[in-house]
């Protein structure tokens, strides 16, 4: 059971707005719904640039997800005693300090995306294994965020690494498989299964080859999600599709997939209150205390957001009227904070409304230190019941 507008009401006035408000008991409900749509051996990590709030987090792993990091701040959020092979760190650039750190704070499983990360992995040791990043050629295109099938900085070249495996000794037994993420919020799910069907391929091929046999093969995620707008979730027929793609998978290797985006977008919505309308050269502007500073999903289309954003009305404090033309933006002072350029709506200050299916790349992924607001609370909730709320801050410490 969703919250009231009562409830909505109360916490807005206790915490303020603009306020996030996940629900953990859609977060549980898209983990089902993943995996009942993919292999019933596979494992699934929780991808936590999505949204790394540590209840999220928990409830992944309550789940029986994995965790999936790219940063120390990222696996920050992950509970003590989440076992060591729960944790893949992820991500281009890794130094040897970041490596040590995670070594000693996890000793998980780490991606490596080049030959020089590989050398570094191997010289700390200490990881449940390494997972070699692999760019595969035949990835196919078309998601919102591609990034294999083409020049990238993420991995190693399918045929650098059909050339170079005894260069690299990479049969020496540390590497223990592939990770390969190809592309992100792909709406074709037949797409997204022959792109895995892709990079089993090339393990068969490097086993051909070279006699090697992954016990893991990381075929990333990609699992498309509404932002900004309303909409559910739906993977129809994927299991279908994947199972003949995955046909050829080695028999002794586990596949996992990855999602942050899929698990949490609907999951969180962004409340706001209406500071203004006014009117400039013909057009109508209304103006939110919620920017990009509070929501701006990170799209590959060289925008800040990847498409108009919805809003919806919430509560009024007047009656409604006629739904007319306006530009909706945020407080910021800079003409990039828009929300949605031309949509209907009837608000006056005070009004509350809400952004919905921002659950994933909603606060994590927006210009948070631009103009140093205040960042939004971040509401827990459980169905209709009220867990509590934090909010992060930017402390500028003193370095000596």
């Amino acid at each position: 059971m969703p919250l009231s507008q009562d409830q909505l009401r109360d916490l807005a006035a206790r915490w303020g707005t603009p306020l996030y408000v996940y629900d953990l008991a859609r977060v549980r409900s898209a983990a089902a719904l993943l995996r009942a749509e993919l292999p019933a051996e596979a494992r699934v990590f929780y991808s936590l640039k999505a949204n790394p709030h540590p209840a999220i987090v928990s409830t992944c792993l309550a789940e029986g997800l994995g965790a999936e990091v790219s940063s120390a701040g990222e696996w920050s959020s992950i509970p003590d005693g989440t076992p060591a092979t729960s944790v893949i760190y992820s991500g281009p650039g890794k130094t040897r300090d970041q490596l040590v750190e995670f070594a000693k704070r996890w000793s998980g499983y780490v991606t490596v995306e080049s030959f020089r990360e590989l050398a570094e992995a191997r010289a700390v040791g200490g990881f449940a294994g390494i997972l070699l990043r692999v760019n595969v050629s035949s990835a196919h295109q078309g998601a919102s965020l591609a990034m294999s099938g083409r020049p990238s900085q993420f991995g190693v070249d399918d045929a650098d690494v059909l050339a170079s495996w005894s260069t690299h000794d990479l049969g020496a037994g540390d590497v223990v498989g592939f990770q390969s993420y190809a592309m992100s919020n792909q709406a074709d799910l037949r797409v997204l299964a022959a792109t895995a069907g892709e990079v089993v391929r090339f393990v068969g091929e490097v086993t051909r080859k070279w006699g090697f046999r992954p016990s893991i093969v990381d075929l990333g995620g990609g699992f498309p999600a509404p932002f900004g707008r309303p909409g559910e979730l739906g993977l129809t027929e994927l299991r279908a599709a994947l199972a003949a793609e995955l046909a050829a998978t080695p028999a002794d290797a586990r596949l996992v997939f990855e999602s942050g985006r899929f698990l949490a977008a609907t999951a969180g919505s962004l409340y706001a209150s209406v500071l203004d309308v006014k009117s400039s050269h013909g057009r109508e502007y209304v103006i939110l205390d919620a920017g990009v500073n509070c929501v701006a999903g990170l799209q590959a289309s060289g925008r800040t957001l990847p498409a108009p954003l919805d809003v919806e009305v919430v509560h009024r404090r007047s009656p409604a009227g006629v739904r007319r033309p306006v530009t909706v933006t945020g407080p910021l002072c800079t003409p990039f904070d828009v929300l949605n350029r031309e949509l209907l709506l009837d608000v006056m200050p005070g009004d509350l409304v809400r952004i919905p299916n921002v659950g994933a790349y909603g606060l994590s992924a927006s210009a948070v230190g631009f103009l140093s607001r205040r960042l939004p609370a971040e509401v827990i909730v459980d169905g209709a019941e009220v867990i509590g709320a934090t909010r992060v801050t930017m402390v500028r410490d003193f370095c000596g």
